[in-house]
């Protein structure tokens, strides 16, 4: 069965919610995979990598999804969780695709990290552009 692969650094902030407002670095770097012709139907692919959530931890592994559905909810659903001494770190963030904005709309994310299912800090992160010919070299079909 055929599969498709590729390669995605995000960058951001993140501000606590339920303290003192403390705001940090919320950066991933993962590797997306689907298999094909599912992932026609689903829009589903695979999601590991590594995150740094300053302030928690500097590399953690991840593991998730990335659902991309852009012509029925115009969106990229990104889910995953990663544990930190014991905790379990859970992020949803999404992009919403716009026509009128479509390069912005496909390198800005928003997002949440909850921690064993309570919310935690909001996330504002990016693809930077500069890296794109590296994340289009990226991309792999394959067996």
């Amino acid at each position: 069965m055929l599969k498709i692969s590729l390669k995605e650094n995000m960058y951001g902030t993140y501000r606590e919610v339920r303290t003192n407002g403390a705001t940090g670095r919320f950066d991933f770097s993962c590797r997306l995979e689907a298999r094909l012709p599912q992932f026609f139907q689903d829009g589903l692919m695979r999601l590991s990598g590594r995150v740094k959530f300053e302030g928690v931890t500097e590399d953690a592994p991840m593991e998730g999804s990335l659902r991309i559905d852009p012509l029925k909810t115009r969106t990229l659903t990104y889910d995953f969780t990663f544990r930190v001494e014991g905790a379990l770190y859970r992020f949803l963030g999404r992009k919403d695709l716009k026509a009128s904005s479509p390069v912005s709309s496909m390198t800005r994310m928003v997002g949440r990290v909850e921690k064993d299912g309570v919310s935690l800090a909001d996330v504002q992160s990016h693809f930077d552009l500069a890296e794109l010919p590296r994340f289009l070299a990226s991309f792999r079909v394959g067996l």
